[in-house]
This record gives structure tokens, C-alpha cells and sequence, in this order.
């Protein structure tokens, strides 16, 4: 009975059990081993993957660093110290040296936060490099392939590593958190931050482009009451989004993700670019997922979401605390392209010590593939990709039977823009592309009427 009952509680929540994962201690060194991250690559390829952690041992502070693809390496130390060294991040070092990877971290030097960073060729470390204004000790350093920002009171400052090395300042009240896109150039970077009083935060995205401008832009990208956390990964985004009292994830192109009486929190996500014979190879059809955590009667446990894995799919097993994951795609194989895998990353408490935990998964694009192309059993409308997009974005929706078929955009007013679909069309799924390369910056919509069946998205053009 007892059974029984737990069975259909699963049922309701949407939650399914991990049957592929199977999560194991990773990092298990002496001390507390937190605030790991994992190595974002641009395009999938064989370069090297690394994960870099902050480790505190009594007195002792260290960042390290762990090859983990396309085979493991060893534990290597970044640096150590007395004196604190917390909030790592990495990051590639160049577009063309793949090998090289930039590490950063915040430290406490001459009496006051610093941010610190120097650069690995798989060999050898760089000397270390300070940055001498004065920051706060908190949610901190981020790095992208070109750039070094920090949060420094209610300023994000940004800084060049490359040549010309300029420095941006982005000003606005109450910021509290942000994250900066991993492949930013050196005439571009992209931004998510949120702002506000603490019961109605915003996610705002600012971009800087020199190819079209030489000033920052800002939009706002959320719409619940209470938004917080915005994490960017290489081409797709997620935050925290407060609905009904309780916390949710929206990421990617707007989906917004939740399980009924648990708050979601500490969103990861990724999205893989797979080529696909029904796009030109200059065209990817993508897979998108996102790990996190949630509480559940006192415990946090670790999820994902997407893919072909079914609701909410809970990976860590244990009954201590599982939390702050990470997650990307590795190789194990001799060939990159022969063995992928699923991977997420957590840190993981048990009897007052934090270790990291990881579990995997095969990764088959082509079966990602065929789990977004199966045999439409529905009308379905779905969120376009890439969003924010300029100037070109795709749109996916899926019928059930034969039908009518009109897609048009309108923009904030209401004003019909353009009609992308009005013909017939057969059962299956299809896409349509949408350009906005003569329209402004700001928020637009997309509806589909399919017989009966009727539904509208928004979509954000950001310039």
C-alpha cells in the first residue's frame, strides 16, 4: 500500500526516478569542495573540458581544476592560500587556441576583495593577474572568452583581456546578481543581470555590439512578479521566476518549468546544436535541458529537465542535501563523436562535508533528434529558437492531422507584422523561419490557428 501510494504521488508531481543516472562522489578531497563549474565549449568538438572548484581545508583556500574530457586528468591546483579564494570561474582563453583555458576567482589582497585571474595551456599556468578596484564579497567574478566582469555594489564593471583592453560600467539600482555570455568577442558581450527591490526583481539583458553600435543596450526579459538568478549559458538562458508563492524555472525560449508544492532553484542550462539532413549545415536543430534543485520535505535533490527524459527527472538518490548543479556534454571515446555523454555536477553534503557528486548519461544526438521528430500525437505550439534572436529565429509547431494553417507575428500593439503560414498542411512537425531585419528592438508575438486549436508565444528581438 505503501508502495502504492508513492507511486501515484510521482504520478501527480510529474517527477520521474533516474533510471540511466547513476549518481557517484566525484571530488572527494579533504576540506569543502564548492561553487564548482564546468567549462563551456562553443561548438561541440574534441577540445579539452575542464572543471574548475573552490576548496577550503581549516585554514587553507585553493581553486583547482580537473580535465574531465576527452579523458580525465588529474587534479591540478590553480592556487592556494591563507587568505580567502572563493567564487571560481572558467572559461576559454581564445577562439582559435583551443588548449588554452582563462581561470578567475575572487581574493582578499592588501585589505581589500580582489579579482584575480591568469590562464592554463594544459602545462603551464600564466602568471596571475589583479584587478586592483575594490569589489564585495559575494556573488561575483564571471568570465567569457574576451572579457572579466564582476559586481562591485550596484555597478557591473566590464573589462577587455584582449586588445583594445576597454572597460564598460553598467549602473542601475539595486543590482544583485548576473552572468555574462561565455562567448562574447571582442567587439561584442551579452549580460543578464537582475535588479530591483527584493520582492519584485527583473532580469534585464544588456548587450554591447560595436558591429552595429558603440553604446549598451538594455532590455527587460521577464515578466512574473519576483524573477532572480539569471544564468547564460553559451546560446540559451535560465532564471527563477516566483508564480503562486512558489519558484519556478524559465528557460530557453520561455518554457517555464515547476512541480506542484516544491520551489526550483539554482538553474543550469545547456542546449547541444546537433546538424540535421532537413537543415542546410549552417543550420542546427538543437536539444535543450536544464538541470536544478529542489527541496523536498527539508532535502534538496537534483533534476533535469528536457531531452527525451520524461517531466522532471530526479538524478541524485541519496538522503542528504544534493544541490548547485552544473551539466554540459563530454566525450569518453577516442573519437569524440563515437561516446557522448550527459553530464551534471553537484555539490553534495553529508555529515557537515561538501563534496562534488556527478552523474552521466548517453548522449545520442540522433535519438535527440527523433525524440523532438516522433509521431505528433498533438497540436502544439512551441517556443521559437534562438530568443532573443537578431535578426533570424525559428519557429516549431507541431499538428495533429491535416489542417489550415495560418502563423502570423504581431508586434506589442497588436499590429499584424506578417503572415509566415496560411496554407495546408500535412500532420507531422514543422518550422518556419521569421525575419526581423527591418524591425525594431522590443517584444513581438506569434499565433498559430490550426483548425480549432489556437495559441500565441512571445518572442524578444534585441538589436
Amino acid at each position: 500500500m505503501r508502495i502504492s501510494l508513492i507511486f501515484l504521488l510521482l504520478i501527480f508531481l510529474n517527477i520521474s526516478l533516474a533510471q540511466n543516472f547513476a549518481p557517484e562522489p566525484f571530488i572527494t578531497i579533504p576540506g569543502n569542495n564548492t561553487n564548482c563549474v564546468l567549462l563551456e565549449e562553443e561548438h561541440p568538438g574534441p577540445a579539452p573540458l575542464y572543471l574548475c572548484w573552490q576548496n577550503i581545508n581549516k585554514k587553507n583556500y585553493s581553486i583547482f581544476i580537473q580535465k574531465i574530457s576527452p579523458e580525465f586528468g588529474e587534479i591540478i591546483t590553480v592556487v592556494s592560500d591563507t587568505l580567502p579564494l572563493i567564487n571560481p570561474d572558467i572559461s576559454s582563453a581564445s577562439y582559435f587556441d583551443n588548449d588554452t583555458i582563462r581561470i578567475c576567482w575572487q581574493t582578499y589582497k592588501e585589505d581589500h576583495w580582489q579579482i584575480a585571474y591568469c590562464t592554463f595551456n594544459g602545462e603551464n599556468f600564466g602568471p596571475i593577474q589583479f584587478m586592483s578596484d575594490t569589489v564585495f564579497n559575494g556573488e561575483q567574478p564571471k568570465l567569457s572568452i574576451n572579457h572579466i566582469a564582476w559586481l562591485t555594489g550596484s555597478k557591473i564593471i566590464v573589462k577587455s583581456l584582449s586588445s583594445p583592453f576597454n572597460s564598460y560600467e553598467i549602473e542601475s539600482e539595486l543590482i544583485s546578481n548576473f552572468d555574462i555570455q561565455p562567448y562574447s568577442d571582442r567587439k561584442h558581450f551579452s549580460i543578464l543581470y537582475e535588479a530591483g527591490p527584493d520582492s519584485q526583481k527583473q532580469i534585464y539583458h544588456l548587450e554591447y555590439n560595436k558591429y552595429r553600435t558603440d553604446s549598451l543596450s538594455t532590455h527587460k526579459i521577464s515578466y512574473a512578479t519576483q524573477n532572480i538568478n539569471p544564468i547564460y549559458n553559451s546560446f540559451i538562458h535560465a532564471f527563477q521566476i516566483k508564480e503562486k508563492d512558489r519558484w519556478g524555472i524559465q528557460f530557453g525560449g520561455g518554457d517555464i518549468i515547476s512541480i506542484e508544492g516544491q520551489d526550483l532553484e539554482n538553474p543550469a542550462p545547456y542546449v547541444y546544436p546537433v546538424i540535421t539532413d532537413e537543415y542546410p549545415s549552417s543550420k542546427y536543430k538543437s536539444s535543450e535541458f536544464v538541470v536544478y534543485n529542489s527541496e523536498n520535505q527539508g532535502q534538496q535533490d537534483v533534476y533535469i529537465y528536457g531531452l527525451w527524459y520524461e517531466g522532471n527527472l530526479k538524478i541524485s538518490q541519496s538522503l542528504e542535501n544534493d544541490e548547485h548543479p552544473t551539466t554540459g556534454i563530454i566525450s569518453r571515446g577516442e573519437n569524440y563523436w563515437d561516446s557522448l555523454d550527459v553530464v551534471v555536477f553537484w555539490e553534495h553534503t553529508e555529515n557537515d562535508k561538501t563534496d562534488i557528486w556527478w552523474a552521466k548519461d548517453h548522449f545520442d544526438p540522433s535519438t535527440a533528434i527523433e525524440s523532438n521528430t516522433q509521431k505528433p500525437v498533438k497540436f502544439a505550439l512551441f517556443s521559437n529558437y534562438p530568443n532573443p534572436f537578431n535578426p533570424t529565429t525559428i519557429i516549431n509547431y507541431e499538428l495533429r492531422i491535416r489542417s489550415d494553417v495560418k502563423i502570423t507575428v504581431y508586434d506589442n500593439t497588436g499590429r499584424e507584422i506578417k503572415t509566415l503560414v496560411n496554407k495546408s498542411q500535412t500532420s507531422g512537425i514543422h518550422s518556419v523561419t521569421f525575419n526581423a531585419q527591418n524591425l525594431a528592438s522590443g517584444v513581438y508575438y506569434y499565433r498559430i490557428k490550426a483548425g480549432d486549436f489556437i495559441e500565441t508565444k512571445k518572442m524578444l528581438l534585441l538589436r
